[in-house]
């Protein structure tokens, strides 16, 4: 293979008598990561040295990585590495001598070597591999690191990206997240012509930019530790900005943001107003999780990632070209420094530790931090993920689909993750108060075993267990291994003293559940006559008529399913989960005259039962049935015959998708009684489901039940937020469609079914 350039083993060695070494390592017991390399050594230091040339016309890599290991067994002799079989092993350095290349074998993208010696337990040693090649994912096929090009400039970049499996793609690791590497130096070398060409970015504080002939050298440090897979640097013409600090706990820490050249003044005017209301976000996020976490680094920004939005590369977050003004984006990357980068996952079966506490710090963000406008907004965040999360997949990822990247992230895993594990994240908040839930996240994200190092589901359960003196276990259980969601039908009883009596009637499971009952809280919006006369209640079912009070901690459980609420106001409308805090959905039947009311599908009509009490309860005078199409904005329907008998009411011309009905009826005191909302859901049977693949830029969408027999043509529209549409396509009879949307800015869309030119389905997505 031909070298693109020159490569100074001598200057490498120059450079290393001045680097320090790492700070002493405690012992710690881990299990080894999916590969199995390094079962027998914990990984204390690594020193990076990479030449690389973001203008050549194949991506090359050539580099040294020395390793410094202490034995966690006895008798070691051989030690093991995760690297691409696509690299080429040059020599392996060790103890100042040459192994014989027969001391070494590299198959099976794993770097096995034999020491020569034997080593006991607890003995520090080091290593130093030389390597070279063309890492795979040359030529757009996905890969670890990339040579891209920026389409506004047309100047030449190049981007690491090794979430899941790819680090090994570029250089030789021990990809085990239970094994951070404790402290590095990164140097990394680029071509110098005798002007300012490229920059360098990568993870903790820039030491150094030395220039030597025709190479300038950037060496980077830090000795937080750090999981193989978030280890990174980027090579392109970039500007650079310096944009004060941030305050965390008294230590100034620098914000730099790296963006492309080529852009106009107004566009890099957009972007850094935005990446600079993520400042008050980095406060904001510490006064709930605790400090930012790698104060004595920095926080920053940089243009260049290849196959994602953005990755949350340690200290520095890699943002794509179209995502760089986009506050979620940019809140999402930033809050994985807390999750996934200080507490990291143990396996990537808890890849929901990372990503959904992500995605739920989206929604986070813009409650914390109102300034940041009208781009992140609350509730629309927790609606898009739980319009998702539904019948989604178990959010944590079973063992048998953790094998590679492709397994993770292009399957409704790679979307279970974010939304259902956001929604996850958003109910342990709900059942246990803002006061009970914060106070355990911290202690989560601090406890000397989990901080800086990793983290899993049960780690997370036990904590929470501890702060709300109860063992949620069955929740998570349900949550976290099973599929699909409940839907209740609840009854309330008034009572005097404007109390109000709840039971549970009934709770279904979706089709495909693999959960028998959902063992899970319950949120109730319950409304008075007069404004202000509004309040959200919580409750939690554990089944089998056991029910406790939540929402400030669980209590225990009380048998007889029936909790008692006193409110100061008569409560007259009850609303199931309004604002999308759990994936658990139902209906509320709220017993003050009106004894029933159902509404039940009947052809293409939907048709009302509704029971008053008896005549010697009866005094109502008037009654009405209203309709929503949004279950907020209800308009008078039809006018009821009040009788001792059940009253049938058709609506003959349902809307064409979710339609929400209620019973509005005064009686001879003049007071105004509404009755609970029942949802009747008549979309047409059949529908989709849409996944985003990685890289993410295109949408695939699954069509469902009866479309799945039928060879019917439809079509698809995809509009934005302000209802402009940005693509459609020609009808088709295919059961699984692409669409390619990388062109589009991160965001909420809305996707339209079609048939014969008539939306048929619609279904709110979000693209990253």
């Amino acid at each position: 293979m031909q070298l693109l350039f020159k490569f100074s083993y001598a200057l490498l060695l120059a450079i290393l008598p001045f680097i320090g070494w790492a700070q002493p390592h405690q012992p710690i017991n881990f299990s080894t990561g999916h590969s199995g390399t390094g079962a027998n050594i914990d990984v204390v230091y690594h020193r990076c040295y990479w030449r690389v040339n973001p203008d050549t016309a194949v991506s090359y890599i050539k580099g040294s990585v020395f390793t410094r290991f202490k034995t966690i067994a006895n008798n070691v002799s051989s030690i093991s590495f995760d690297l691409t079989d696509d690299l080429l092993v040059d020599s392996i350095l060790y103890h100042k001598t040459n192994l014989p290349s027969t001391s070494f074998t590299h198959s099976g993208n794993i770097l096995s070597i034999d020491l020569t010696i034997t080593l006991s337990i607890n003995k520090v040693d080091s290593i130093i591999i030389y390597y070279q090649g063309t890492p795979p994912g040359s030529g757009g096929a996905p890969g670890g690191y990339s040579i891209g090009t920026d389409a506004t400039s047309g100047q030449n970049f190049i981007a690491t990206l090794s979430e899941s499996y790819e680090d090994k793609d570029w250089w030789p690791c021990k990809a085990d997240m239970q094994d951070k590497i404790d402290s590095f130096d990164i140097f990394v070398d680029v071509p110098w012509t005798g002007a300012d060409t490229f920059w360098v970015a990568s993870n903790g504080r820039l030491i150094d930019s030395s220039i030597v002939n025709d190479s300038r050298i950037f060496h980077y440090q830090s000795n937080y530790p750090i999981a193989s897979y978030l280890v990174c640097f980027a090579a392109a013409r970039y500007n650079r900005y310096y944009r004060g600090t941030v305050n965390v706990g008294g230590i100034q820490v620098p914000v730099v943001y790296y963006l492309f050249r080529g852009k106009t003044t107004a566009q890099y005017n957009t972007i850094l107003t935005a990446m600079d209301k993520i400042k008050a976000v980095v406060t904001a996020m510490g006064s709930k999780w605790g400090d930012y976490p790698f104060a004595k680094d920095k926080h920053g920004f940089y243009e260049g990632v290849v196959g994602a939005g953005g990755m949350e590369h340690q200290t520095f977050s890699a943002i794509a070209t179209n995502a760089l003004a986009d506050i979620s984006t940019l809140a999402h990357e930033l809050a994985h420094q807390w999750f996934g980068d200080k507490v990291t996952f143990a396996t990537w079966n808890d890849l929901w530790l990372a990503e959904g506490f992500a995605q739920y710090n989206e929604a986070l963000a813009a409650e914390l931090v109102p300034a940041l406008g009208q781009n992140v907004n609350t509730k629309m965040a927790r609606y898009k993920a739980n319009s998702i999360a539904l019948n989604m997949v178990s959010t944590r990822i079973p063992d048998n689909a953790i094998n590679n990247s492709n397994q993770i992230w292009n399957s409704y895993y790679g979307s279970a993750v974010y939304n259902r594990g956001s929604m996850v994240v958003s109910m342990l908040r709900q059942m246990s108060g803002d006061t009970k839930f914060f106070q355990a996240m911290k202690n989560y994200l601090t406890a000397t075993n989990i901080a800086y190092k990793t983290a899993t589901s049960d780690s997370l359960k036990n904590h929470f267990n501890r702060v709300l003196g109860i063992d949620i276990t069955p929740f998570f259980t349900d949550y976290l291994w099973g599929t699909g969601n409940p839907t209740y039908a609840l009854g309330c009883v008034k009572m005097s003293g404007n109390k109000l009596a709840i039971s549970v009637a009934s709770q279904t499971q979706s089709s495909g559940s693999t959960v028998s009952y959902f063992r899970t809280p319950i949120v109730l919006r319950v409304q008075g006559s007069q404004t202000g006369q509004d309040t959200m209640i919580t409750f939690f079912d554990w089944g089998n008529g056991n029910l406790s009070f939540a929402g400030n901690g669980i209590g225990k459980p009380i048998s007889g399913n029936q909790l008692v609420y006193q409110f100061s106001f008569t409560p007259v409308t009850i609303t199931f989960d309004p604002l999308s805090k759990t994936m658990v959905q139902g209906s509320v039947l709220l017993d003050v005259a009106l004894r029933q009311f159902t509404v039940q599908k009947e052809g293409k009509t939907n048709v009302a039962t509704i029971v008053f009490q008896g005549s010697d309860d009866n005094t109502t005078t008037k009654a009405t049935i209203e309709r929503s199409d949004d279950g907020i904005r209800f308009y008078q329907l039809g006018t009821l015959k009040v009788n001792n008998t059940s009253i049938s009411f058709t609506d003959k011309h349902p809307i064409n998708g979710l339609n929400y009905y209620r019973v509005v009826y005064n009686k001879e005191d003049g007071l105004t009684n509404y009755s609970s909302i029942v949802k009747v859901d008549n979309r047409l049977a059949g529908g989709f489901v849409v996944t985003q693949l990685n890289p993410k830029s295109q949408l695939q969408i699954q069509l469902t039940g009866e479309y799945t027999s039928k060879q019917e043509k439809i079509s698809w529209q995809l509009h934005d937020n302000s209802g402009k549409l940005v693509l459609k396509t020609n009808p088709s009879d295919q059961l699984l469609i692409t669409l390619d949307v990388a062109h589009l800015p991160p965001g909420t869309y809305s996707l339209s079914m079609l048939k014969e030119d008539k939306t048929i389905q619609s279904q709110m997505v979000f693209i990253r």
